[in-house]
């Protein structure tokens, strides 16, 4: 199996006719931890196939308890929205693959395995960390992916409130949000959303404009959509909305939802001043891939610089050692996207996304 590092370092490369690794057994039950609770290590419920409803298998390195509660409540917001099952996975191939793994993976992923650890990337504030899919099956949903959080910045966003978001973001990362968005088929260009419910639901709450994006940071225009989850910005304390936008673009991408479990969100909740009425001047919404129109939400410089090369230094590292004999409709993609997050000057979150062509040449 891989180390939780996501591929950073090479993987021993197996001798044939040596077996893969045996799958990890089911833990047995913790005195005093209630049935269905999140824990650290793998969940109870990643050794359960249940195909009447969608699972995400959290792999959670041992830190303080504190963020049990969170981790728990950011996978559930997922698993109501989402509903439908996708497909149980064998893992047998993927362990000696560069699988990012903390305890390891149980003989059968049933829909998605997320690794989630903490270590030190480069102290308080800066880079908080990084997610993104690694392994995609033969429909491109993913199987496995990472989320990674910088050590020094945990507790601390913690302490301002701004850590669930956080998670239930870069969940929302790892299930294909921005980082799948052209594998999937529903963006055209650099700006402009062509799936249809996500456009449905934007002209519902009375707009008569494009839905606007930025597919080159894999987000809802933050001016526009103001506290959407999925707009690249967050700020302490703040509850970040699951709109049924977001939720129509999980449909738009092949997952089976419900929309009625989105928070609410109307026209109140957009910047009315920015988009949403005829005849505005597009925010990069019309296909145009030349650049203005579009504003992107400042990032400080040496914090924009330092981000695209931890981006572009994760994901050669990973190419480096990206597996070479998968199974037919099994793709690795570790080495193509990923979402880094960072706190700016001004104290807010901001992620973007990159693909591997963005950053080779840092």
């Amino acid at each position: 199996m891989g180390n939780f590092f996501g591929g950073f370092f090479p993987q021993p490369t197996p001798t044939p006719p040596a077996p893969a690794p045996a799958p990890v057994p089911a833990p047995a039950p913790v005195p005093g931890v209630p049935s269905g609770s999140i824990v650290f290590g793998l969940q109870p419920d990643c050794f359960q196939a249940d195909t009447s409803r969608f699972n995400i298998c959290l792999d959670i390195q041992q830190t303080d308890s504190n963020r049990l509660p969170l981790y728990q409540q950011a996978r559930d917001r997922w698993q109501t929205l989402i509903t439908g099952h996708v497909g149980v996975s064998n893992s047998g191939p993927l362990m000696f693959s560069g699988l990012t793994t903390i305890t390891g993976v149980p003989s059968q992923i049933d829909d998605l395995y997320i690794a989630s650890s903490e270590r030190n990337i480069d102290g308080v504030d800066g880079i908080l960390g990084q997610a993104g899919p690694d392994f995609l099956d033969r429909n491109d949903f993913p199987i496995a992916g990472v989320m990674e959080f910088d050590s020094a910045d945990v507790q601390l966003q913690i302490n301002d409130g701004s850590f669930l978001s956080t998670l239930t973001h870069e969940m929302a990362h790892v299930l294909g949000v921005g980082t799948l968005w052209r594998e999937k088929g529903v963006v055209q260009g650099n700006f402009r959303y062509i799936g249809a419910q996500a456009n449905q639901e934007w002209a519902n709450i009375g707009c008569v404009d494009q839905l606007p994006l930025n597919v080159f940071n894999g987000h809802w225009d933050e001016r526009c959509l103001q506290d959407e989850l999925m707009t690249p910005n967050g700020r302490p304390g703040e509850r970040s909305i699951v709109s049924r936008i977001t939720v129509a673009n999980l449909q738009d991408m092949g997952y089976q939802v419900n929309l009625n479990a989105a928070d609410p969100f109307t026209r109140n909740n957009i910047n009315n001043n920015i988009c949403c009425f005829a005849n505005r001047r597009n925010l990069r919404a019309d296909g145009d891939d030349e650049e203005g129109g579009f504003e992107f939400v400042p990032l400080d410089d040496y914090l924009e610089e330092r981000a695209a090369k931890y981006a572009a230094e994760r994901m050669r590292r990973n190419r480096e050692n990206a597996p070479t004999n998968l199974p037919d409709g099994i793709k690795y993609v570790g080495g193509e996207h990923m979402t880094v997050f960072v706190r700016n000057s001004n104290g807010e979150i901001h992620d973007v996304t990159y693909d591997w062509e963005q950053v080779r040449h840092l």
